[in-house]
C-alpha cells in the first residue's frame, strides 16, 4: 500500500564486521553492535563537481583511522576528535534497509 508507514520490523542493518564479512539484521537485533569500531561498508567515493576528496583522517587521542569522502567529514571528525567525550567514530559503518 503507497505510503504505509515503515515498521521497525521491517528495517534491517547492514554492516562489515570485524572480519570483513557483510552482515544484515533487523535492527531490533543490532542493538549490541558496535558501530563505531567497524570500518564502512564501502570505500567512501568523492562527489563529483564538490570540494571532495577520499582519506584516511587520523584520531590523535585514540591512533584511529577514519575514511572521510569528503571535507565535510574531515572537518567533523577534527572537531570530534579535541572532543575528550567522544572515545571512536565511523563514517559509514551501516546503511539502513527496508522495502516497500
Amino acid at each position: 500500500m503507497p505510503g504505509a508507514p515503515v515498521s521497525a520490523c521491517d528495517i534491517t542493518v547492514r554492516y562489515l564486521d570485524r572480519f570483513g564479512r557483510q552482515r544484515e539484521y533487523p535492527v531490533s537485533e543490532a542493538g549490541e553492535v558496535p558501530f563505531e569500531e567497524l570500518a564502512p561498508l564501502e570505500r567512501p567515493v568523492p562527489y563529483p563537481g564538490r570540494q571532495s576528496f577520499v582519506t584516511n583522517a587520523w584520531a590523535s587521542a585514540t591512533d584511529q583511522l577514519l575514511a572521510c569522502g569528503s571535507l565535510r567529514q574531515q572537518r567533523c571528525g577534527m572537531v570530534l576528535d579535541r572532543d575528550l567525550a567522544v572515545g571512536l567514530r565511523s563514517a559509514g559503518p551501516m546503511e539502513l534497509r527496508w522495502s516497500r
